[in-house]
């Protein structure tokens, strides 16, 4: 049986997986309209989920996951149990930031969301072998 603080914990996690929804969601240049028309939803669900008003069914999360091309564990980076205020997190973009400071250059940014938009696996080595043509040269 869940406790009082398990449940303002919920909320913690709810607004959290919100807040990383639409980072991640910025990040990969998507519109809110465009994720919703994706995943079947309004755009005003798709509002509801990143202020963590409405709670997101794992199916839901999943679906969002692969239509943002990350894994469903990405929601859930920085945020732990033990912390009182889920806004005191460190921003995911922070610590990638720290580790690759390159990904702050907007046109880094651009290629890697672009990138990611290539399905064919043949066309992704195609891609990089030019990149390492060019860097040889």
């Amino acid at each position: 049986m869940l406790n009082q603080a398990d449940c303002v914990d919920a909320d913690l996690l709810d607004k959290h997986i919100g807040k990383r929804l639409r980072e991640v969601r910025q990040l990969r240049e998507i519109a809110q309209s465009d994720l919703a028309q994706k995943i079947g939803l309004s755009y005003q669900m798709v509002q509801k989920y990143e202020s963590g008003k409405s709670r997101i069914a794992a199916s839901m999360l999943y679906r969002i996951a692969e239509v943002l091309n990350v894994c469903v564990d990405e929601f859930f980076v920085n945020f732990r149990r033990d912390r009182s205020d889920a806004e005191t997190a460190v921003k995911i973009s922070e610590v990638r930031y720290q580790n690759m400071p390159y990904l702050k250059d907007s046109e880094v940014s651009a290629l890697v969301n672009s990138f990611t938009k290539i399905t064919d696996r043949k066309q992704r080595e195609s891609v990089i072998d030019l990149l390492k043509a060019v860097c040889r040269k």
